[in-house]
């Protein structure tokens, strides 16, 4: 009797989990939370200028023209109607452009091509303030805090250095695009979810 007891409860807790687990995951995209969304949209809706820092660490000869890379991203950056900073104010976010790369041979000599890792990410430094202050502030800053936006990373395999270039600056400035569609749907979530908060960043 009481195993059949404990069979009957057993069944139940399998089913009652069963339920948790299959029912639906609500995405935070769907309701947005301040902490979580807010803030982070706040950082990304708070500048018009953007320094450009290249960290270039491929050797071999496989990037070949480090500077256009970095062209390559202010001349996108430009387009989608970003500043450039001048990198002498903690308040512009920066972008780094990190490479890190070599050229593979085979144990016969044998050039087997150009191998890079390529990864493109943005640094914010914003004021925080939680949003049920925003209207009424408390008359000091609750603190600094730092953002990182990663806007992509790559792998890249090539057999051509010259080829090779060319898809580090592809990579860097579909980057850029990335960067200003997540500007574009961060003011759209401000603007619907937490409009108070779009004063902070006028």
């Amino acid at each position: 009797m009481r195993n059949s007891i404990f069979i009957v409860d057993l069944v139940k807790i399998y089913a009652l989990l069963f339920a948790i687990l299959a029912s639906p995951v609500v995405n935070s995209a769907d309701t947005p939370t301040w902490n979580q969304d807010g803030v982070r949209a706040l950082a990304l809706n708070s500048f018009d200028a953007v320094d450009i820092i290249l960290i270039d660490d491929v050797q071999g000869g496989c990037m070949t023209q480090p500077a256009a890379v970095k062209k390559s991203a202010e001349i996108q950056l430009r387009r989608n109607n970003f500043k450039i900073g001048d990198n002498t104010t903690f308040a512009v976010p920066y972008m780094s452009i990190s490479a890190l790369g070599y050229r593979q041979k085979a144990r016969n000599g044998t050039d087997l091509g150009c191998t890079v890792y390529v990864e493109v990410r943005l640094q914010v430094a914003i004021v925080g303030i939680p949003y049920k202050y925003i209207k009424k502030p408390v008359g000091e800053d609750v603190g600094i805090f730092h953002h990182d936006f990663l806007l992509g990373s790559s792998l890249l395999a090539d057999s051509s250095a010259a080829s090779m270039q060319a898809r580090i600056e592809k990579e860097v400035e579909d980057a850029v695009d990335e960067l200003f569609l997540g500007t574009r749907r961060a003011k759209d979530l401000l603007e619907k979810n937490f409009p108070d908060a779009l004063a902070l960043s006028d």
